[in-house]
């Protein structure tokens, strides 16, 4: 009886785990745009990403539009690259570029997401390429 509910035990808080992760993988793909939700910090650009493929794999195409500078400079820009998602780590790789970089996702939900590149650490009020916060478009 005692290794029966131990079974049970270990069944029931494995689904709890579960069901508390910050991180459902289902829901990468679409679009989503970047943004910050401190008032104190505000984008000069609007940057959006479209995830398209599976789970694991896919492209990405990541648009970002200006909203600084005269009409001489170009106020779109469109990088696409190709992406991996393993064991809530996400690395891109965009075409032309040799470099992949790799982001722990600490968040992603229908409606949110959130990456911290890996190697660094967030702190608050200070927004940088090392941290994304997104929202769904």
């Amino acid at each position: 009886m005692k290794k029966y509910l131990t079974i049970l035990y270990l069944l029931v808080s494995g689904a709890m785990f579960q069901a508390c992760s910050d991180v459902e993988l289902g829901n990468l793909q679409g679009n989503w745009y970047e943004c910050y939700n401190d008032p104190g910090f505000c984008m000069d650009s609007s940057v959006n990403y479209k995830f398209e493929g599976s789970e694991t794999a896919g492209t990405v195409i990541v648009t970002s539009y200006s909203y600084l500078g005269g009409p001489e400079i170009e106020k779109k820009h469109v990088r696409q690259g190709e992406y991996t998602l393993k064991n809530d780590v996400i690395s891109v790789r965009f075409q032309g570029d040799s470099k992949i970089t790799r982001y722990k996702v600490v968040k992603l939900n229908r409606n949110e997401m959130e990456w911290q590149m890996e190697g660094t650490k967030f702190s608050k009020n200070q927004y940088s390429s090392e941290y994304k916060h997104f929202s769904r478009e």
